[in-house]
């Protein structure tokens, strides 16, 4: 009797102790659960990240000044690509955003004369868009001046892999015409790059960057040309999404 009496005692102190470390392990999970979704959550923000990475694009205004650039016009057209960031520490507001951005930029002319342009007659009256794309690599240093906001600096190379001029004759010509520039136009423009950018949510922000080409986009033409010296300006205004 004694013996069974030990064994249901033993029993129920187990039952006991079971309960006990069920109620407990069901506790830990509970207080664990939300500090992981916080964790999960927060991990969106970019101050728990080191690297991210997402999608870039929008307006661009560009134009070039320089030699003889006075008469010509900004071009409209967009820029889109892929943007990165790395933070330099965890707890740094230094930040480093290489890019790879294609942009189509150029400019606008209205001949008002009877006039050779790159060596190809142009009638007075004539409208011709000047169109430059470039691959282009800024990397650029960034600082967060307060939360979520940054301004950027620093250097860009672009390639170029088309040039042309559309030329939309006065009304005395039946057609329009294109005149290639891969003869003229350097094959790469280096230029220095200044911003700032704004992010609404952890994902999402908006940028503004100017950029300043530092060499002669006539490089390849003969010494005639060549002696013009002109070079790119840009405007960008974007938008961004970090996937990451």
């Amino acid at each position: 009797m004694g013996l069974v009496l030990i064994l249901i005692k033993n029993t129920t102190m187990k039952k006991a102790l079971l309960l006990l470390l069920l109620s407990t392990s069901f506790s830990v999970i509970a207080q664990t659960q939300p500090a992981e979704r916080a964790n999960r959550e927060e991990i969106v923000d970019d101050s728990f990240y080191s690297v991210r990475f997402g999608f870039t694009g929008g307006f661009l205004l560009s134009s070039v000044s320089g030699d003889n650039a006075d008469s010509f016009d900004p071009r409209t057209s967009y820029h889109i690509g892929l943007t990165s960031r790395f933070r330099l520490g965890e707890e740094s507001r230094f930040t480093i955003h290489p890019s790879i951005i294609y942009a189509r930029q150029g400019y606008d002319f209205e001949s008002d004369e009877n006039t050779q342009f790159y060596e190809e007659d142009i009638n007075s009256g004539s409208n011709l868009t000047i169109k430059l794309t470039y691959i282009h690599f800024p990397i650029l240093l960034g600082y967060e001046v307060i939360d979520n906001l940054r301004v950027m600096g620093g250097p860009q190379i672009g390639f170029r892999f088309l040039s042309e001029t559309e030329l939309d004759p006065d009304e005395s010509d039946t057609a329009a015409s294109v005149i290639e520039l891969e003869e003229y136009i350097s094959d790469v423009d280096i230029s220095l790059s200044i911003g700032a950018e704004y992010f609404l949510t952890p994902r999402v922000g908006l940028g503004i960057r100017y950029t300043r080409g530092l060499n002669n986009i006539n490089g390849k033409a003969d010494e005639g040309i060549a002696e013009t010296e002109q070079f790119n300006n840009a405007f960008y205004v974007s938008a961004t999404y970090l996937i990451r």
